[in-house]
């Protein structure tokens, strides 16, 4: 037995394991502005000194406030994902 798609192609695996949940989708696209964030954190700093006229002392702080929010971020997106893999069991 054929079966006759006409114009459409053959479906390639089953259709529930091709897509993503929109929270899987949300923790990815935040993972990766948090990463893209962390890799320019230097240039956003030097941004924010030119726009605020902070001095050396200030732009060095102003550094490491950022670094660590940036390390909170992605502690609690990694929180996020752990959750999800291994949702809490429940005790009888």
């Amino acid at each position: 037995m054929s079966q006759d798609h006409g114009s459409r192609s053959p479906r390639l695996g089953h259709v529930g394991r091709l897509s993503l949940p929109s929270k899987v989708r949300w923790l990815i696209s935040a993972h990766l502005v948090i990463f893209a964030l962390s890799l320019e954190d230097e240039e956003i700093v030097e941004m924010m000194a030119e726009a605020w006229n902070l001095g050396a002392r200030a732009q060095i702080t102003a550094e490491v406030i950022l670094s660590l929010i940036l390390l909170a971020a992605w502690g609690f997106l990694t929180l996020a994902w752990v959750r999800m893999a291994c949702p809490p069991v429940e005790e009888r």
